[in-house]
């Protein structure tokens, strides 16, 4: 948590919106029996499918397909057209310095090809 953070509610409010945070990880990610867990591709970008590319993943991840790079079983990052579409609605920001820091670190992996 960061220093000085505020919650903008009373505790018990703060309270059940964690609540309905593990609610929905119980149910998207714990109860799912394992006979309906499905092997899905890390980057559905790429061409590479060996097993470096592919991650098991819960039923609920197929909402997310084509639409996220999976670092693991939780972790994801939006593919570009994603991104674009969540930078235009508002669903993410970037500061200043964070746009640097993407563009020099892709500006950089262009130079690896």
């Amino acid at each position: 948590m960061r220093k000085d953070f505020k919650f903008d509610g009373t505790i018990e409010e703060k309270y059940v919106e964690i609540d309905k945070i593990k609610s929905t990880i119980k149910h998207d990610y714990l109860e799912p029996p394992n006979i309906e867990w499905q092997l899905g591709h890390k980057n559905p970008g790429s061409t590479n499918n060996t097993d470096e590319n592919l991650v098991l993943q819960p039923p609920i991840q197929c909402k997310y397909r084509d639409n996220y790079i999976f670092l693991d079983t939780l972790t994801k990052m939006p593919m570009p057209k994603k991104l674009q579409s969540m930078v235009k609605n508002k669903e993410i920001e970037f500061t200043r310095e964070q746009v640097i820091q993407y563009k020099e670190l892709f500006d950089n992996l262009l130079t690896t090809f």
